[in-house]
């Protein structure tokens, strides 16, 4: 299946061209991503492919879902945070939290 560029950003040292519609064969990828680097970020990407004895293209998928993961974590700890700053005062125990709970909302009224 041939490739239909569908978009074009520029930065000084990075130009990235998106296109739809590529298959590598026994693979489920469906958009290539031209990546214009310069010559020490592209220095690097090589070295971490070698000492890796990956592809270029499988080392900046693991960099990509890396990259994604530690943005996941950082939200997830600064929802934390924002939970742990709540002051929700001081909690019942599970059996007065049930007597609560059915005083205020009548059982049989489901």
């Amino acid at each position: 299946m041939g490739s239909r560029a569908v978009g074009l950003r520029a930065a000084p040292s990075v130009i990235i061209v998106a296109a739809r519609g590529w298959r590598a064969e026994g693979t489920d990828m469906t958009t290539r991503l031209g990546v214009r680097l310069d010559s020490a970020r592209r220095s690097r990407l090589d070295e971490i492919a070698q000492s890796k004895g990956a592809p270029i293209s499988e080392v900046v998928r693991s960099l990509i879902d890396d990259a994604y993961e530690d943005m996941r974590r950082e939200r997830r700890m600064q929802a934390v945070e924002r939970l742990a700053n709540l002051n929700a005062g001081d909690m019942p125990d599970p059996e007065e939290l049930a007597r609560q709970l059915e005083s205020a909302h009548d059982p049989c009224g489901i």
